[in-house]
């Protein structure tokens, strides 16, 4: 699917249940906006029809579309819309012109199916900042001011080996790792940062660094400066953009040994 409006022009192709954007540049995408997109173009509905002859486009909002999607089918066909202006609600609603860019015929849909590929980069692309598979963690290195924990799975068992050897509590451990997986970015900043220094990434405030239980991948996010009193920088290390995330969200970095520890008083006889 292609979507050009007034924000520019995106574009995404499926891969089984995952959707993957091309233009304008290549990133993960947002699948529950793409899966939406196409399911109300497969579902849009003709309210009625305005006319099978070619007239004054611009009476129709047709000679400057809103938005022109073009879609691909399986079968490798092409087909293009464009999308008008509003037409007068009725029963059905606010309604839009629509028309094929290879037919005559101008018809009225919903005005849904505007409102669904209304959207821009930022809104149809990926904006988790971090994802990581619980299951394949072995290790997790904390950091914030200074102060650090460690955490280490052995024999299937989560313990903490810094600053002091106790057993940790799986819960609180799979809780911070679900937590950093939720982090989502309320703007991307920079793309392809030639620097960190400008965002205070080369020496960050935070940082969660993950290892798998192949020893050999290790990932890490960072928290940098504040932008402002609600927004810092971060980064998942590595080919990936410097985001804002909301300055709440620094709370999943500030972690001690004692959040993962047991803190039931035990009885003695």
């Amino acid at each position: 699917i292609k979507v050009h409006n007034d924000k520019g022009t995106v574009s995404a192709h499926r891969i089984g249940k995952e959707w993957k954007i091309d233009q304008p540049f290549k990133t993960d995408a947002e699948n529950s906006q793409w899966n939406s997109i196409a399911n109300h173009i497969a579902s849009a509905a003709q309210d009625r029809e305005i006319t099978t002859q070619l007239t004054n486009l611009a009476t129709y909002g047709l000679d400057k579309p809103r938005t022109t999607v073009t879609f691909t089918k399986p079968d490798g066909t092409q087909r293009s819309f464009l999308i008008g202006s509003e037409s007068k609600a009725s029963k059905g609603g606010v309604m839009t012109f629509v028309k094929w860019v290879d037919s005559t015929r101008i018809v009225t849909t919903s005005n849904m199916l505007f409102t669904q590929v209304d959207k821009s980069m930022f809104d149809l692309r990926d904006k988790s900042i971090f994802s990581v598979d619980a299951s394949r963690v072995a290790k997790i290195e904390m950091e914030d001011m200074g102060r650090k924990v460690v955490l280490e799975k052995i024999a299937g068992s989560w313990l903490i080996t810094d600053p002091v050897k106790l057993p940790a509590l799986s819960g609180s451990v799979n809780s911070a790792i679900s937590s950093f997986n939720s982090l989502r970015a309320l703007e991307f900043v920079e793309e392809h940062p030639v620097s960190l220094k400008p965002y205070g990434l080369n020496k960050p405030t935070g940082y969660a660094r993950f290892t798998l239980n192949d020893s050999s991948t290790v990932i890490e996010v960072r928290l940098g400066n504040k932008r402002s009193a609600n927004e810092m920088f971060v980064q998942w290390t590595g080919d990936h953009p410097v985001a804002i995330i909301d300055t709440a969200k620094a709370k999943y970095f500030v972690k001690s040994a004692f959040d993962f520890q047991d803190k039931k008083i035990k009885p003695f006889d």
